[in-house]
This record gives structure tokens, sequence and C-alpha cells, in this order.
């Protein structure tokens, strides 16, 4: 979803459990963020204007993703450092 469609944002996944997104138009990161926040399963996340990161953990659990997970995901912490806004969507 990140890196192309529905939304064409550029991004990354961390593992299972991290999708990392941006733009230059904020606009665009807020709707990848609300399909993010429509997936199947709590999500939370820290963003800023134009960017976010999201924990997707429960809804890979649901999905049954299998392969690695991402070395932390303390979104709070990270939330903290970057002065962003965090929660869950």
């Amino acid at each position: 979803m990140i890196d192309g469609e529905p939304t064409g944002l550029p991004g990354r996944q961390c593992g299972n459990n991290l999708l990392i997104g941006w733009s230059d138009d904020p606009t665009k990161a807020e709707a990848a963020l609300g399909i993010v926040a429509d997936a199947d399963g709590e999500v939370s996340a820290v963003q800023g204007p134009g960017w976010f990161v999201a924990d997707v953990s429960e809804v890979a659990e649901r999905a049954d993703m299998s392969g690695p997970d991402s070395e932390s995901n303390d979104l709070k912490a990270l939330a903290e450092q970057l002065g962003a806004s965090y929660g869950a969507l």
C-alpha cells in the first residue's frame, strides 16, 4: 500500500508491523493514514506535517502475516523525540 496503490504515497514498511509514509503534500499523507486507519484491527500512529509512522501489529496478526517484526514499535517515544503527535486511529 505504501509505495503504490491506492495512494501512490512514497514510504516503507518496517517488518510486518510498521508503515512509514511521507509526502510534500500533507493532504496526501492524511489520506494514506486514513486508509491505514480503516484496516481490520487497532492502529496507532505518530504523525507530523506530511508524514506518519503507523503500528499495524494487530492488523498483521489478524491477517496471519509471517515475517520479521521491527526491533521497536515504541511510537510514543518516537513522537516525543520528534515533537510529533501520537495516538490511536
